[in-house]
């Protein structure tokens, strides 16, 4: 289907309003004083008055001066170049226009290539100062989010574009989980000075499939999710998530990945458009 340009989208589509999102991100459960990590799609809302700023603009707004806004950052591992340069300040985030809102606004970003984040707000330092040299390792920021039970929010996107499952498996290290080294990355760093930045991506046989994670976690009462514009929301406790999904590879390694000949679930809902009539 041909993208939706904007003039359309404003005709055709649901508007949300600033008003429309903090009310929406307070009755799924986002508190004052939360951190908020984001995988998002702004297209799935409707007509978001103000786009991707008015998004980040209710995410602060509703966590408050004491809580944190975070965003992926990076991007995706096959649109790498050959030896990359990760512009630590200025290489756009490529995971949709709401997480390169956050960039621009954002106090620090993580050094890593393809599962960056950046936040702002108090914890901002704590969660961007170290990533690991593989994506979601013990420095990674992805430990963090679990370590403090941050908020994991899924705007309009399924469980298949929720990074922490695959920082749950690196910490269980079942036998699929296997990494290739990625030569001649370097960072350009803070202060402008360019250095190798060690980089080890994921190199799984096995297809994920996380969305089989969807209904578990709303059993075990670690998921809510509303209707926002025409986006379905979802919010995640990240130490919760952790507990229900540790429990699921013990019981079966490959709770999350496809075995040979397996098909993944099909999608969950992401906008009101999926859901049955």
């Amino acid at each position: 289907m041909p993208k939706m340009d904007l003039e359309t989208r404003r005709r055709q589509c649901a508007h949300v309003t600033l008003d429309d999102l903090t009310e929406g991100l307070r009755r799924v459960g986002v508190q004052s004083g939360d951190t908020v990590l984001c995988h998002s799609s702004l297209s799935k809302f409707g007509y978001v008055e103000g786009g991707a700023e008015t998004v980040v603009e209710a995410l602060v707004k509703v966590v408050g001066p004491a809580g944190t806004v975070a965003s992926a950052a990076g991007q995706p591992s096959a649109d790498l170049e050959p030896s990359p340069v990760f512009d630590l300040l200025n290489t756009p985030a490529r995971r949709g226009v709401i997480s390169e809102a956050v960039r621009k606004r954002a106090t620090g970003r993580s050094p890593h290539l393809v599962d960056s984040i950046s936040a702002l707000g108090p914890a901002a330092a704590y969660l961007t100062s170290t990533h690991s040299d593989s994506n979601c390792g013990a420095d990674s920021p992805y430990q963090k989010i679990m370590a403090t039970d941050a908020q994991i929010l899924l705007l309009g996107v399924s469980h298949n574009s929720n990074t922490t499952f695959e920082a749950i498996e690196e910490e269980m290290a079942p036998s699929y989980v296997k990494f290739r080294e990625v030569p001649g990355v370097r960072i350009i760093d803070e202060s402008g000075q360019e250095r190798p930045l060690p980089t080890r991506l994921h190199d799984y046989d096995y297809p994920y499939d996380f969305n089989r994670m969807n209904a578990p976690l709303i059993r075990a009462g670690a998921q809510t999710g509303i209707v926002i514009g025409e986006a379905i929301v979802r919010r995640i406790s990240a130490a919760k998530m952790r507990q229900v999904v540790m429990a699921a590879i013990q019981a079966d390694p490959f709770a999350l990945r496809l075995r040979p000949g397996q098909r993944r679930l099909p999608e969950i809902p992401t906008s009101i458009h999926d859901l049955p009539e």
